[in-house]
């Protein structure tokens, strides 16, 4: 009697990690994580610290987690072409970014590739008078969705939200006069 019970239980638990695999691998492997504020600044001042990857130490938190990272800039100056690889601790990682289109006070669209993590993100950046938005669009393999898909809501949202909090204050009009 014990025996049996346990077995359906057994039973019941092995049908439910299968079921759960299966509505994970169905899953699609892109989603996208986007979060958005009101930034005290014009639209040309964002744009100017979004799509010059010299001016993102000013607001990007990475470089402050990481104070040795070492960074390299690659192409043009700013906008289409441009590119920033980066090297640092493992709570930095490696990877790199180009600007793949830039449109003046609108959108700067990166390709955004971690070398040591299986993830690519891709990025736009959108600025239209005193809103901006950020947004990850990020493509996981199948092991990766279960981790990325349960942490994005939170993890990543925060992030996003630290960044456009950080861009508030560096291009803000009282940042730019000092």
């Amino acid at each position: 009697m014990i025996l049996q019970t346990v077995l359906i239980i057994l039973a019941v638990l092995a049908a439910i990690v299968v079921l759960l695999l299966i509505v994970v691998a169905l899953q699609p492997s892109a989603f996208r994580v986007a979060r958005s504020t009101k930034i005290a600044a014009t639209p040309a001042a964002v744009f100017e610290h979004v799509n010059d990857f010299r001016k993102w130490n000013a607001w990007n938190p990475w470089g402050k987690i990481d104070p040795a990272m070492k960074q390299t800039y690659e192409g043009a100056p700013a906008g289409q072409g441009a590119k920033y690889s980066w090297v640092g601790n493992k709570d930095v990682g490696e990877g790199r970014m180009t600007i793949v289109e830039s449109r003046p006070g609108n959108l700067v669209r990166i390709d955004m590739q971690f070398i040591k993590r299986l993830l690519d993100d891709h990025c736009s950046s959108i600025s239209d008078h005193s809103a901006a938005i950020w947004a990850l669009l990020m493509f996981e393999s199948f092991l990766g969705n279960v981790h990325l898909k349960s942490s994005a809501s939170s993890g990543r949202k925060r992030q996003l939200g630290e960044r456009l909090a950080r861009i508030d204050a560096a291009a803000s009009p009282t940042a730019m006069s000092s």
